[in-house]
């Protein structure tokens, strides 16, 4: 199978795979407790539309927090960018 090759941080080549690896043995992970009922209704949801891809609970929340980051970012981006520079 054909990994597409990147340059890492450093400036060195390296395929998706390995950086996966990386990634996936070099996270350190902690308990995270959510309400019930909010598990509940992300699982229905991953059960109701498996069109989306998720297979776990986890999945599901790593990915909105994920995306939550960064469309607050990019607000944060667009509403500095609309604002008058200062005299």
């Amino acid at each position: 199978m054909f990994y597409p090759i990147i340059f890492n941080v450093y400036g060195y080549a390296e395929s998706i795979k390995n950086i996966w690896v990386k990634y996936y043995t070099m996270t350190e992970y902690v308990n995270l407790k959510l309400p019930k009922d909010m598990i509940e209704l992300v699982r229905k949801f991953i059960e109701e539309h498996p069109e989306w891809g998720y297979t776990s609970v986890p999945e599901f929340v790593k990915e909105a927090i994920r995306d939550y980051i960064l469309y607050l970012e990019s607000s944060k981006a667009s509403q500095s960018s609309k604002e008058e520079p200062s005299e």
